[in-house]
């Protein structure tokens, strides 16, 4: 004997099909912690090329420390900012994300960033948005001495 789904047990039965489907596939959005990790592998390899790959096209870091004005939007300001730029690649120094904590996608984590001289500078509470798989958002946290200890 055939059953066949009609009516609303059909579009039930489509609506269940498709949520399994988008999650095998791992919907639209990849682990914001992954990104993160990544993000940080490209950044300590001085790749400017793999790093902005990272970055939405209108990215924005805000309260970066070397930025007078605070705010860098766009890839290109993003660039200059990181300093990845001819000159500076590969002598920016190595970062290091501690305590990594997600919600949602944000990524909030305590940076030690150890420049080329090897100073130590610790951020706690820094946060990082992807949205589409992309670094939407990068919100610098409070620069502290105690993690460079």
């Amino acid at each position: 004997m055939e059953t066949r789904a009609s009516g609303p047990r059909l579009l039930m039965l489509l609506a269940t099909s498709m949520a399994l489907i988008l999650g095998a596939c791992g919907g639209d959005q990849a682990d914001p912690a992954a990104v993160v990790v990544d993000y940080l592998e490209a950044f300590n390899t001085g790749d400017a090329e793999a790093v902005m790959a990272f970055y939405a096209d209108e990215g924005v870091i805000e309260r970066h420390p070397d930025d007078s004005d605070g705010l860098a939007t766009g890839k290109q300001e993003i660039l200059h900012l990181e300093k990845l730029v001819d000159g500076y690649q590969g002598s920016t120094g190595k970062l290091e994300y501690i305590n990594m904590e997600v919600s949602g996608n944000t990524v909030t984590f305590d940076t030690i960033f150890r420049n080329a001289q090897g100073r130590c500078f610790g951020f706690t509470g820094t946060e990082l948005t992807v949205e589409n798989d992309l670094i939407a958002l990068v919100v610098w946290g409070l620069q502290v001495s105690t993690l460079c200890g």
